[in-house]
């Protein structure tokens, strides 16, 4: 028969106490990771950055009648492909975004102190600008024909990211890496094709209709570091490098009673990026 004295059942009370209540002062040590199991979160962000300098090419066919040969408009008298050529300035933007997050807890890496925290993330951006370029057009047959062209801009993002902080000793301050994948959409109203040499003074190239939208691929990279001002709210400071594929646009022929006919115009821009730095809240759900 085995007799438990009164000192014997404190000490089996008290490990079985130390082992239901260890796991949950683990999990109220990492500041802003409160759950062990996991964990919802949202955030908000803007910020400030630069874009790249892009080509931009814009094309199209001016038709020129006998009639009008015969009064000297344009002197041509076959049609007149024209494909203009240019590059967008740099161009500073800022932007903003939200973001849906959840992250999981993987505590004593190697049985360091070291704790991996991954995510992932649900995450809009938006934001606007204008573009403007000279567009050298490299017709043979006629040099001239360029065009300084603007383009304002709105942008919306949408991607998944993957996110990975670390968390050494139970800091409250805690590095992070993140990688996304997702779609844009650019939408161009009211672009402006004013010819430039020769001169035409109050023709809009794109007149009868200025506006235009396509989507493609976007993707971005961050890293940053994050602070938890208690167990519910962290704010963070990012590097954002974003990503967008290259664009194409149809904007309007040319139709004016003293101008000749054109096609519609094609744009197409080359890949974009951004360089970018943001700040932003986040809370736990």
């Amino acid at each position: 028969m085995i007799i438990f004295n009164r000192s014997a059942i404190s000490v089996i009370l008290g490990c079985c106490s130390l082992t239901l209540v260890s796991p949950v002062l683990h999990a109220e040590s990492i500041q802003g990771s409160p759950l062990s199991s996991g964990s919802f979160y949202v955030g908000g962000f803007g910020g400030w950055g630069t874009s790249n300098d892009f080509q931009i090419r814009q094309s199209g066919v001016a038709f020129f009648s006998p009639s009008q040969h015969a009064l000297g408009i344009g002197g041509l008298s076959e049609p007149l492909g024209i494909d203009s050529v240019g590059d967008s300035d740099h161009l500073s933007i800022g932007f903003g975004g939200i973001h849906l997050g959840y992250e999981w807890i993987i505590p004593n890496v190697k049985n360091t102190a070291l704790t991996l925290i991954p995510g992932i993330e649900l995450e809009g951006l938006y934001f606007k600008k204008t573009f403007s370029t000279e567009l050298d057009n490299s017709n043979n047959i006629l040099t001239e024909h360029d065009f300084a062209d603007e383009f304002p801009m709105k942008t919306g993002v949408v991607l998944v990211n993957g996110v990975l902080a670390l968390n050494w000793c139970m800091s409250k301050l805690q590095p992070y890496i993140g990688v996304g994948l997702g779609a844009a959409v650019n939408s161009i109203t009211n672009a402006d094709s004013p010819q430039i040499s020769p001169p035409e003074y109050g023709v809009n190239h794109f007149n009868s209709d200025t506006d235009s939208q396509d989507w493609t691929f976007a993707a971005q990279t961050k890293v940053g570091l994050r602070y938890a001002l208690n167990d519910h709210v962290r704010v963070f400071a990012e590097y954002r490098f974003i990503y967008l594929g290259n664009t194409e646009y149809t904007f309007g022929s040319t139709h004016y009673p003293t101008h000749v006919q054109t096609t519609s115009w094609e744009v197409d821009f080359d890949n974009m990026y951004y360089n970018t730095g943001a700040l932003g809240i986040e809370f736990s759900l």
